[in-house]
């Protein structure tokens, strides 16, 4: 592909690929030329995406499992759980000596919980009470929005009844007794 250049005296110049880099004389003045060497473009045309984005690289190890970055010889991932000596994610169970535990308990502590299970439900039943106080007084009761719905639905069927009487009865009947007056 020639190389465009363009001299002082604007006389415009092709040159050959072979030319690239040396000094040649403009046959319009005379004056020395140089013609730039050719630009290599880039073999990646996705090289600067991740940069005009602003996402760079992370160094460091990271988890094959869910890809998070992880510190210098960590032995677990704390997002998943992967264990990197053994390869694999680490997964638990649950005993059941410790559930039956907690369903096991001692007279005192089954009162206690019982007693504070109670005051909890207390607790909630009252604030869904405000709650539900705090919607009506927002929004009223049910009867009222659908009354006024219904009062709205009312007049509406009024006014557009009204207006079909008067332009499809009684207008056009109008029309007609005007036109028995008699003269011909």
């Amino acid at each position: 592909m020639p190389i465009e250049v363009t001299c002082q005296c604007g006389k415009r110049l092709k040159a050959k690929d072979e030319m690239a880099g040396k000094r040649v004389k403009c046959p319009n003045c005379s004056q020395p030329l140089q013609i730039p060497a050719a630009v290599q473009a880039e073999n990646n045309m996705f090289a600067g995406l991740f940069d005009e984005e602003g996402l760079t690289q992370t160094d460091g190890p990271v988890c094959p499992s869910c890809k998070t970055g992880v510190n210098e010889g960590a032995v677990l991932c704390i997002q998943c759980g992967y264990n990197f000596e053994m390869g694999e994610k680490t997964r638990t169970n649950r005993s059941r000596t410790e559930t039956k535990r907690k369903e096991i308990a001692t007279p005192e502590e089954n009162e206690a919980g019982a007693e504070v299970k109670s005051i909890l439900r207390k607790a909630a039943e009252s604030e869904n009470e405000e709650q539900d106080m705090d919607d009506t007084e927002r929004y009223g009761t049910g009867v009222q929005s659908w009354l006024f719905a219904l009062v709205m639905v009312v007049l509406l069927g009024n006014l557009l009844g009204g207006m079909y009487y008067y332009h499809v009865i009684y207008a056009p009947s109008q029309e007609t007794s005007d036109d028995d007056d008699g003269q011909v």
